[in-house]
């Protein structure tokens, strides 16, 4: 199948969500000066709630993205922009799914710029698991002003790694090296990344029934045309019964007041996919949009997980997690020579989980420990080092990405069995 109508549908209904909102925000990615890239311990975190996000105010003008996600979205109705994200998604088991009449962008900035020879390497296991409805796009910055959008890239078909194609500044599918080496031809460096839902109620939007205040990317207040093009036609009302007989120079009546237009740096997260920019791509899409993907469920409009750069974000609820220790109490003997059966859930999945040793308050940290499964298990022994004292104790078993943490109690004894009390046969006699 071919992507582009659907990947038109949905970049029209991201332009249309992102326009009636009214949003005159410039987001501005907060990363360092620094042009390199190397690699980093991978991070997973979990964003399962609203406080997880940072809210993007559309209002400012000066506006930075801070450390890990922000958002800003809204619901069509209304117009207006969302003070909470709890008003346009749902947070569940399946990960987090916008409203059917709203659309949200989440936003993510890279730990550094990632300049474009290093692009294919961190783009190599870049994944995510969304819903049809679901936009994933870089955040493009200049690389002599890393700290100003620029433009984006779309992934046409979601991530996938070093299969994954992009939409960048023309109407073809680019691999990442051809991205990469359009970036590196307009000297550019990729600063961020976002996901862009949108409910199913917005995908089925006829642009002619978009209200005043929310016209579709690329219209303009009257008097504010590009210098050298002619101004549009004054906008008049309903012709009248009876008709003038020739045409007035003025409105018969006052137009209504002009509208917003869409800021030029938020038209920046719609991908420029024609001559005309991000604006006129976006609008061109919408003309076009495929029916059949205009239909698609609101269901579709959600993400899962995303990891990119050197962060795996799950957007499903927190595990705990938890450890059982099979036999939790062996001699000195035994402990460090067949050890302790281990099993455990709740950490990130392919996770390596570091293990310490407490007993008796004296410590041994184990060089290598076992790898968390698809699931985020893991079973393993734990042998004890030589020259372990006896005495209560905990192994406490750490998450290196993810930060969980278990501790279950373990005790030791030193294996020398007490003697049995014996006996003696005799008669208590009790006076008083």
């Amino acid at each position: 199948m071919d992507p582009h109508p659907v990947l038109r549908s949905r970049i029209a209904a991201a332009a249309v969500g992102a326009t009636v909102l009214g949003v005159t925000a410039g987001l501005v990615p907060s990363v360092s000066g620094a042009t390199s890239f190397a690699a980093l311990p991978p991070v997973v975190t979990w964003a399962d709630g609203a406080d997880d996000f940072a809210r993007l105010a559309p209002e400012s003008t000066d506006l930075s993205l801070p450390d890990g996600w922000s958002w800003f979205g809204g619901a069509f109705e209304s117009g207006d922009a969302a003070r909470s994200l709890d008003d346009v998604v749902d947070f569940g088991q399946d990960g987090l799914t916008v409203h059917d009449d709203s659309s949200v962008f989440l936003l993510h900035p890279t730990t550094r710029p990632v300049v474009p020879e290093l692009l294919q390497s961190v783009v190599a296991d870049a994944t995510a698991a969304t819903g049809d409805n679901a936009l994933v796009g870089l955040i493009v910055a200049d690389e002599s002003d890393p700290d100003v959008l620029a433009t984006t890239a779309f992934a046409l078909e979601g991530l996938h790694g070093a299969d994954t194609t992009w939409a960048y500044t023309d109407s073809g599918e680019e691999t990442t090296s051809e991205l990469a080496a359009d970036l590196a031809s307009d000297h550019r460096v990729v600063t961020g990344y976002f996901v862009a839902l949108i409910g199913s109620d917005i995908l089925s939007i006829d642009p002619g029934t978009v209200e005043p205040g929310t016209e579709e990317p690329g219209t303009e207040e009257p008097g504010t045309e590009a210098p050298g093009t002619e101004p549009t036609d004054a906008p008049t009302t309903a012709p009248t019964d009876a008709p003038t007989a020739a045409p007035t120079d003025a409105p018969t009546s006052a137009p209504t007041a002009p509208t917003t237009p869409l800021d030029d740096t938020l038209r920046r997260l719609l991908p420029q996919v024609t001559e005309g920019g991000a604006a006129e791509g976006a609008a061109a899409f919408r003309a076009t949009a495929d029916a059949d993907a205009a239909a698609a469920a609101a269901a579709d409009a959600h993400i899962a997980s995303l990891r990119f750069d050197d962060t795996t974000t799950y957007f499903t609820p927190q595990p705990t997690a938890t450890a059982t220790v099979a036999d939790p109490e062996l001699t000195v003997a035994e402990a460090t020579s067949t050890g302790f059966a281990v099993s455990g859930s709740g950490f990130a999945p392919g996770e390596r989980i570091s293990v310490s040793l407490t007993v008796s308050e004296t410590g041994a940290v184990f060089p290598v420990g076992p790898v968390a499964d698809a699931e985020g298990a893991f079973t393993a022994t734990v042998v004890l080092p030589a020259g372990t004292v006896p005495g209560p104790g905990n192994l406490e078993l750490l998450g290196t990405a993810s930060g969980q943490v278990a501790a279950p109690g373990i005790r030791i004894t030193d294996g020398v069995v007490a003697p049995v009390a014996t006996p003696v046969p005799g008669r208590a006699t009790f006076t008083g």
